[in-house]
């Protein structure tokens, strides 16, 4: 092989592993940035942040908008973790962990139902994860539950 050719050779080697490089420290940057925009993303349309007001923790009508950290530190109602799961801001699996009083039937309609699920193991959510964790929930019926409240 000529030297020009080993040469031609070296720089598109090189080209190749900047192009690499370069690519693979931007698409880096951008999943970081990605990452730390989503922490920070409202779903709800509705909301309009107060101005002065960048606490963790923003208020709409008395209704709490919550990160998944904050369900570590803090018993919520219903009406507030409802209100986020349905907005996507809190993981369903997250709640059943971390918070003690929650009603049967915000289990079923909350907990077990796929439609609010965040992370994978919100889908992995299982009767016996449930039980385990609510023992009262092994002598409901979500039957009955449907039958009188959906029809």
């Amino acid at each position: 092989m000529s030297e020009e050719l080993k040469n031609l050779k070296n720089e598109l080697y090189l080209s190749n592993s900047e192009f690499e490089n370069n690519y693979t420290n931007k698409m880096d940057d951008k999943m970081d940035n990605n990452i730390n925009n989503e922490e920070n993303i409202i779903i709800n349309k509705n909301f309009e942040p107060e101005e002065s007001n960048k606490s963790e923790e923003l208020t709409q009508n008395d209704i709490k908008l919550i990160k998944n950290d904050n369900l570590y530190n803090n018993q919520y109602d219903e009406k507030t973790l409802s209100f986020n799961m349905e907005n996507g801001t809190i993981s369903p699996y997250l709640v059943l962990k971390t918070q003690k009083n929650l009603s049967n039937e915000f289990i079923v309609e909350y907990i077990l139902n796929e439609k609010y699920a965040v992370f994978r193991e919100d889908y992995d959510i299982t009767i016996n994860k449930v039980v385990g964790l609510f023992p009262n929930f092994a002598n409901f019926n979500p039957r009955t539950y449907y039958k009188t409240n959906k029809t």
